[in-house]
């Protein structure tokens, strides 16, 4: 998802202004006793800005990632600012950035990157797995999850942030019973990472 043209909006900013595109993409499967309880691959994106003027902040945002929605935001966060310091005027001074810094971070996956079916058919064959081997669990609770952040971030001031950190993260959750009682167990694989590099 990473934005390239955020560079192209610069003249737009008349005051200090920062701006950011995000993208957070998520994946989700958990099965019950071998049952599928949840299946989710979804994406959730947008566009803010702020603007500070005066002692105030003006801020905007947009489920959209266009250049339109992108100019609209900057606008939008000018006007709020302008309104806002209408209404306090007593114009305290903050610390601005003025450190101009340039960073990337990225830890996308090298590996080939697999679909929902993927990671569906790879719970399910763990839980047979457990299933066979320990036919004595009261019930089995599995749940394999992905997200990846994404953010792209310019400033004013000639600052430049792009960062796309994954997580992921394997639960198992098992149940026996002991001396009449029941026992949970679970345990939690994972990290940094996005699925394919934590478990393949």
């Amino acid at each position: 998802m990473k934005y390239d043209n955020l560079n192209e909006f610069k003249n737009s900013f008349s005051n200090y202004t920062e701006l950011r595109v995000q993208e957070n993409r998520n994946k989700r499967v958990s099965l019950i006793n071998g049952d599928v309880t949840g299946n989710v691959a979804a994406t959730a994106s947008g566009v803010s800005a702020r603007v500070f003027k005066d002692g105030n902040w003006g801020f905007s945002s947009n489920p959209d990632i266009t250049n339109d929605s992108i100019s609209n935001v900057l606008k939008a966060s000018s006007d709020n600012v302008q309104f806002m310091n209408t209404k306090d005027t007593t114009r305290c001074g903050i610390f601005l950035p003025e450190t101009k810094a340039n960073y990337e971070m990225n830890f996308t996956t090298k590996k080939d990157q697999q679909n929902q079916k993927f990671w569906l058919d790879f719970v399910k064959e763990l839980d047979g797995y457990i299933e066979k081997n320990f036919p004595e669990l009261l019930s089995r609770n599995l749940v394999i999850a992905g997200l990846d952040m994404e953010k792209s971030l310019l400033t004013s001031d000639g600052s430049e942030s792009y960062s796309m950190t994954p997580r992921a993260i394997l639960a198992v959750m098992l149940s026996i019973e002991k001396d009449s009682s029941p026992i949970n167990l679970m345990e939690i694989w994972g990290g940094l990472g996005q699925l394919e590099d934590k478990f393949i």
